[in-house]
């Protein structure tokens, strides 16, 4: 009994450190629009190449805590992100243009910079 119950607490303090996932959705543009200043300006690697990433609006759709703090983890690190997830998903990300507005729906784990994409959508451009 004393050996399951060891068992379990290493196996939940693995867990811990490890971090549960942080659903995040993310509006921004590809590159820097002039004359904007966003909440962050991250580096996003999809497909091998890095992409300037612009972000406009986020919010944390599961996990604690503001996106900011995410923000700040990742900031000493370049690439900010890595993007994963399906081709197809993955190509409307690197497909868009330079100031292309969009929406991208992921899940990262603290800990890792993989931002595993679920959705990338495009979006009209916000007004100021």
């Amino acid at each position: 009994m004393l050996l399951l119950l060891a068992g379990l607490l290493l196996a939940s303090a693995a867990h811990a450190r490890r971090g549960l996932p942080i659903r995040l959705r993310m509006d921004g543009y590809i590159g820097a629009p002039e004359g904007r200043r966003e909440m962050a300006d991250l580096v996003i690697q999809a497909d091998g190449k890095d992409y300037r990433f612009q972000v406009t609006n986020a919010l944390l759709l599961s996990g604690h805590g503001l996106p900011s703090s995410l923000f700040a983890a990742v900031r000493p690190f370049r690439p900010n992100f890595f993007l994963r997830g399906p081709n197809e998903v993955l190509k409307k990300f690197t497909d868009m243009p330079p100031g292309a507005h969009m929406r991208i729906v992921g899940q990262v784990t603290r800990g890792t910079r993989n931002l595993l994409v679920s959705e990338i959508t495009p979006r009209a451009d916000e007004k100021k």
